[in-house]
């Protein structure tokens, strides 16, 4: 499990959040990203 967090709205936090998913997940493993911003949740945009 990774968190990635931060005080700041728009500092790039999804963005980060995204590519680490993509550069730990393989085709047979792939990996599972959540968003849990209960106020401005944005992942589901990507």
């Amino acid at each position: 499990m990774l968190a990635i967090a931060g005080g700041k709205g728009g500092c790039g936090k999804t963005t980060i959040a995204l590519g680490v998913g993509q550069a730990l997940g393989t085709p047979t493993r792939p990996a599972l990203v959540v968003d849990t911003d209960r106020d401005m949740p944005n992942l589901h945009r990507r």
